[in-house]
């Protein structure tokens, strides 16, 4: 179902996080660095082996992931209507792990690197661009913003998602400034409180816009969603 093109630059930034990682496998310290505190400090120590191969395992893993969904349940007709945004999001997912690991990388063997702000960045350019394209997804039981009353309505997932992805978009380029600009406890409660506010308030308001529209659940037999709210224009 993805664009060629897309599992074109999937495959390559799989194999360009792999090489990378090879690049660097015998520069990294031993025991490495694997995990780091709220303040950027290390606080957990691994083998080379695991931060060179943490990277392009969970790289191909999301990759194989994100093929596979669009096979393996309903609402394939409605994933098919956004198949292009779908490789985007997928290639996204793929490039923003490929870009963690060359955070890490560079955190085990160059102490000049505030990993904390640097991950806020990384992670405020993710949501801003998945955010971006969420009014274009259609229901479907993988990606988006997924509650009850969404995934029974159209039009409660419609409207709940182009509000969701301005929120999206707001919560990541806060994110990315506070990442820039702040230290690393500014960085963590900017973006654990921004991408929060956007969660919390889309899941309320989708069920706000459920009983607006009168609790109509395309999903329910004989309710096939061709009524005069069972579609926008």
């Amino acid at each position: 179902m993805i664009p060629r093109i897309h599992l074109l630059i999937i495959a390559l930034a799989v194999l360009v996080n792999s090489g990378l990682s090879a690049y660097y496998y015998p520069r990294l310290p031993n025991p490495c660095p694997i995990h780091w505190n709220l303040h950027g400090e290390v606080d957990g120590y691994g083998s080379p082996l695991t931060m060179a191969l943490l990277g392009p395992c969970v790289s191909a893993g999301i990759a194989l992931l994100m093929c596979a969904l669009p096979l393996l349940g309903p609402f394939r007709r409605n994933m098919e209507s956004f198949r292009v945004v779908y490789g985007r999001i997928a290639v996204t997912l793929v490039v923003f792990f490929g870009g963690l690991q060359v955070v890490l990388l560079l955190a085990t063997t160059n102490n000049q690197i505030r990993i904390g702000p640097s991950l806020c960045v990384l992670f405020g350019i993710m949501f801003a661009m998945l955010g971006n394209w969420m009014g274009k997804l259609r229901r479907n039981l993988y990606i988006g913003i997924r509650t009850p009353w969404t995934i029974a309505n159209d039009v409660v997932w419609e409207k709940t998602h182009r509000l969701g992805g301005k929120l999206f978009v707001f919560s990541g380029v806060a994110t990315a400034i506070a990442g820039a600009t702040g230290s690393e406890v500014v960085c963590f409660a900017t973006m654990m409180s921004t991408i929060g506010i956007a969660v919390v308030w889309s899941c309320i308001y989708s069920l706000i816009e459920y009983r607006r529209l009168g609790q109509v659940d395309h999903l329910s037999p004989g309710n096939s969603g061709n009524g005069p709210q069972g579609t926008t224009r």
